[in-house]
């Protein structure tokens, strides 16, 4: 394994993980709790058109980049 694809696979991972998150959340399917919070913060409630929008523009992304990633796991495997 290449020091790219040990790079780039876990950021394409990352990416996509926080898309879902965001379509979830976009959809009202999830409720996030505030972490870190220093003031007296509320959860994330309700749909949002703006998660959702961030999480379907995020897919090509997050697909995009883990492909690259494995790339090289295809090629030497062929």
């Amino acid at each position: 394994m290449s020091w790219r694809t040990a790079v780039v696979v876990p950021i394409g991972v990352a990416v996509g993980a926080l898309r879902s998150l965001w379509l979830l959340h976009g959809a009202d399917a999830v409720h996030v709790r505030p972490v870190l919070c220093a003031t007296n913060c509320t959860p994330a409630t309700g749909g949002s058109s703006g998660w959702l929008a961030a999480g379907v523009v995020t897919v090509p992304i997050g697909v995009g980049i883990t492909f690259i990633g494995t790339k090289h796991i295809r090629h030497v495997a062929s």
